[in-house]
């Protein structure tokens, strides 16, 4: 059986495609391994496959980047994994550091369109970089498009039956509203205190985040606003077929399937990620796909009503451009059918 070490680690951002490969590789008789930084406290996503940690850091702490390198190359000459594949972050570099110096291949998966530091480091030492979108202003000539993220969709039922799932009214006006598996304060605030210059009837599906310690769904009630708030939710699916449009941060995780569910949004990339990775998802989606609008956070407060408008002026016109982005892309293989490959 071939053997295969998949190294993610973090946000759900990261873990959620890798555990997708993960179970696709595993149905085609493949074994697979975790290694990276920061998989003990996400084990609850971890449950079906085995995984071990090691330590790792950003760079102004090396020790922990050494300490995890040589954790790495003892555990990876006592696996021999044929392959490793890396889903970014510094959670992942000492192991991808480790399968260079024994020479093992190397696949990365890049889901921005910019590449992190890591996948930048390792992306001409690997057999190819995996995108789903146009790297911007870069090309490689060892990239490959793949099918974008979600691999596996998950198929919700019909917008009425997921609202009527939720509580909401079928014949109403939905907006989701979320901020990824980390949550956003800063769009929980804007919204709150936008919702009242919304001028049309809406109701509201609202991820408000672990961090969020007020009652949303009694200020909803209180400003008469139908409602379905949640921390988190598991299936996503469901969220997206029941909504007209969503309010949300930038991540290459979320574009991926805003573009798959065909959801047209507004979009506020994060203002402190890594080299501008969200702003520059969200300028593709916006100019090249053309199918949501990007608001920056600082302009959130005097905006934001402006441009939920303007999406719902514009939906079908959106909705039609997400769908002939989804439908371009029938040629591009699957990321586990490019791992089989190597």
């Amino acid at each position: 059986m071939k053997k295969i070490m998949i190294s993610a680690g973090g946000t759900g951002g990261h873990l959620a495609p890798a555990q997708s490969l993960a179970r696709t590789l595993q149905k085609h008789g493949f074994d697979i391994f975790f290694m990276a930084a920061g998989l003990k406290k996400n084990q609850h996503l971890l449950d079906a496959f085995s995984f071990l940690e090691i330590a790792s850091g950003p760079v102004r702490k090396p020790h922990l980047l050494l300490k995890g390198f040589w954790q790495a190359l003892r555990k990876m000459h006592k696996y021999k994994p044929k392959m490793v594949v890396g889903f970014g972050s510094y959670h992942t570099f000492p192991v991808l550091l480790a399968a260079f110096m024994l020479r093992v291949p190397i696949v990365l998966f890049e889901q921005n369109c910019i590449l992190g530091k890591v996948n930048r480091f390792f992306a001409r030492k690997a057999k190819c970089v995996a995108v789903q979108f146009p790297l911007h202003k870069k090309s490689l000539q060892n990239q490959v498009f793949i099918k974008r993220w979600p691999w596996q969709e998950k198929k919700a039922a019909k917008q009425k039956q997921c609202r009527e799932n939720l509580g909401l009214q079928t014949d109403v006006f939905t907006i989701l509203v979320f901020g990824g598996s980390q949550g956003a304060l800063a769009l929980n605030d804007a919204f709150l205190k936008s919702v009242s210059k919304i001028p049309f009837p809406f109701q509201v599906i609202h991820l408000t985040g672990k961090n969020e310690q007020r009652d949303l769904q009694k200020i909803y009630q209180q400003q008469k606003i139908i409602a379905y708030v949640n921390a988190y939710s598991h299936d996503m699916a469901s969220l997206y077929a029941a909504a007209d449009m969503a309010l949300c941060r930038a991540g290459a995780g979320t574009i991926a399937e805003l573009i798959a569910y065909k959801l047209p949004a507004v979009l506020v990339p994060m203002p402190a990620s890594s080299l501008k990775h969200q702003e520059y998802n969200a300028i593709y989606m916006q100019n090249i796909v053309q199918g949501g609008v990007m608001l920056a956070q600082k302009d959130l407060l005097p905006a934001l009503k402006t441009c939920i408008v303007d999406v719902k002026d514009r939906l079908s016109l959106l909705q039609k451009n997400l769908q002939k982005c989804q439908s371009r892309e029938a040629e591009r293989m699957h990321f586990a059918q490019l791992v089989e490959k190597y």
